[in-house]
């Protein structure tokens, strides 16, 4: 849908630039995030985020069009969709950088890890963060 004022914030990076058009729901994307992987728009959203909600959070993050639904990619995004949470409520003192640092951590744990272990990855990523709190 054409963008009436020609302003337009980004849905995932908050970036506000000059745009023509909006999708339907009157949404925009900025070029760095439509391009980015599913690693690089975690970090971004986790580092422009004043959400509180996880669930907000990680459905933020999921929506974007490099995070798949069955992938690898859940296994950090639980733990820094809490720590973002935790964060966001003044419960903890961290930066983006140290979530990233701890999230990453787990980030080798094999695709295909789910299935044959017996268990979600991401479930073992939602008890990773209690290392650091």
């Amino acid at each position: 849908m054409e963008n009436q004022d020609g302003n337009a914030i980004c849905y995932f990076c908050n970036k506000e630039e000059k745009s023509e058009w909006l999708c339907e729901n009157g949404h925009y994307i900025c070029d760095d995030c439509r391009i980015a992987e599913y690693d690089e728009i975690l970090e971004i959203v986790i580092d422009n985020t004043d959400l509180k909600n996880p669930y907000k959070i990680a459905n933020k993050i999921m929506s974007h069009r490099s995070f798949n639904a069955h992938g690898i990619e859940h296994h950090f995004l639980v733990p820094a969709v809490i720590l973002t949470s935790l964060r966001n409520q003044n419960v903890i003192d961290i930066d983006t950088r140290k979530i990233l640092a701890v999230t990453y951590k787990i980030k080798d744990i094999p695709y295909g890890a789910c299935g044959s272990r017996g268990i979600c990855e991401a479930c073992s990523g939602a008890g990773f963060p209690k290392r650091i709190i």
